[in-house]
């Protein structure tokens, strides 16, 4: 008595379905031909070497504005960027460690904009001057430099000396 998966494996070797016996009989012993490989392979060279050679006349990066739909605020941003300026969307540096001290002057000044060389905003800055390597186009700004203007700035209050709270950024009065 013979198993049931046995029965099924002899049912399938049995029924072939259309489109196999197409591939079968015709599409394989044609493909296998010796001209024919010939020709399939000399295809698939030229277009390989085609391929090669206009790679390096294909842009970098995606459109930003195919990622977003078509209401948003940032899509119409991008596009009045485009009509009225003439420079593309912002790129942000966005430092991730988390045991980063950024009372310490040290870590302040590898970060900001200032006398060291190697600093970030340094090296973005000197990446914004090399217009046939990067697509940099302005030389960066750091939040940390715009924190230590505004904390160091005598038009603003920064606390209420009564409630010891911080004041808006717009308040100018103590």
């Amino acid at each position: 008595m013979k198993s049931k998966t046995a029965e099924r494996k002899n049912l399938r070797k049995k029924v072939k379905s259309i489109p196999y016996k197409i591939l079968e009989t015709y599409y394989a012993p044609f493909l296998f031909q010796f001209p024919v490989r010939l020709l399939v392979l000399l295809v698939f060279f030229f277009w390989f070497c085609l391929s090669i050679s206009v790679a390096p006349k294909l842009s970098v990066g995606l459109e930003q504005e195919l990622s977003m739909p078509e209401d948003s605020h940032v899509l119409k941003y991008f596009h009045a960027m485009f009509d009225y300026l003439s420079i593309g969307p912002p790129v942000y540096f966005v430092v991730k460690d988390t045991g980063i001290n950024y009372t310490d002057v040290k870590i302040q000044e590898f970060i900001r904009a200032g006398s060291d060389p190697y600093s970030l905003a340094s090296q973005v800055f000197s990446a914004s001057k090399q217009p046939d390597r990067t697509y940099i186009a302005r030389p960066a700004a750091s939040w940390v430099d715009d924190y230590i203007d505004w904390a160091n700035s005598d038009n603003c209050c920064k606390y209420f000396n009564d409630t010891k709270e911080f004041c808006p950024s717009a308040s100018t009065s103590p």
